[in-house]
């Protein structure tokens, strides 16, 4: 009796021992085959592909939730109304999110609504003028206003341009903003230049990087403020020098020509 099933007994063994070999060989085939299926790069080292291949050999029970055809990684504001800022001023709303002029749906993230009294007090939002008129050259050539700023590493330089300037346009109206100058530096200037006027930017307003001015950042700024003042504007960087007369009238006069040429809008920012 144990004699006639011996025979099956082992066959059967054989059998079930062969199938686990062929499982066990289909998949370290599939798995090779997923792993060149990924492209290995430095940024995919193949530890990583190997692991992302076994993956998907093992069922997930998790649900993967799948974009939108179109979507992107990135989430974009759901309305419009993500983007608002509503001013305790006027009560006006503003959009706060950059929008790509040539493509709508490209939204960029939000800036802080904190920022808003600071644009307010600037007149950047809101903006109801003055305005200039490119077309009137006499009325922009004398009403322009040239401003600068300097700090002490640029102080040389910045002698240089308001001295060359002075020689063409000796009693124009020059402003010049004090980048944390040391009050002899200040001091000495007024005395050189007796048309300049020297005024202190005041950082306190802004956030600390502002004063980083390798940065630059204070340049827009500076610009803003004068412009709450002043509607026709004429920045002059520190290296800039003048060497012939009739700049101002020149540059107006061209702008008033291709003006009217190109046809263009008369009443815009300067």
């Amino acid at each position: 009796m144990k004699s006639s099933l011996r025979g099956p007994l082992i066959f059967m063994l054989g059998v079930t021992f062969s199938g686990f070999l062929f499982s066990l060989h289909y998949t370290k085939i599939r798995e090779y085959q997923l792993t060149a299926e990924i492209p290995i790069s430095d940024s995919v080292p193949l530890k990583k592909a190997v692991t992302v291949a076994q993956s998907r050999l093992i069922p997930s029970t998790s649900k993967i939730e799948e974009l939108p055809r179109g979507s992107t990684a990135v989430p974009l504001p759901k309305a419009e109304e993500d983007c608002n800022c509503v001013s305790q001023k006027t009560g006006h709303t503003h959009n706060f999110c950059y929008m790509d002029p040539q493509n709508v749906s490209s939204i960029g993230k939000k800036f802080s609504c904190n920022h808003l009294a600071t644009l307010e007090r600037l007149k950047l939002v809101d903006n109801t003028g003055p305005f200039i008129d490119f077309s009137n050259t006499a009325e922009n050539t004398k009403e322009v206003v040239f401003v600068s700023a300097v700090s002490d590493n640029h102080f040389n330089e910045a002698t240089a341009s308001i001295d060359a300037f002075y020689k063409f346009y000796p009693r124009r109206r020059f402003i010049l903003y004090s980048l944390g100058l040391g009050e002899i530096y200040i001091t000495n200037i007024k005395k050189d230049f007796k048309y300049l006027e020297v005024r202190v930017f005041n950082t306190s307003r802004y956030p600390e990087y502002v004063t980083h001015w390798m940065t630059y950042r204070f340049k827009p700024l500076i610009l803003a403020e004068v412009m709450t003042e002043f509607k026709n504007i004429w920045w002059m960087d520190a290296h800039i020098v003048t060497k012939k007369p009739n700049m101002i009238e020149t540059f107006y006069k061209e702008l008033e020509e291709r003006t009217k040429k190109n046809d263009t809008d008369n009443v815009s920012f300067f």
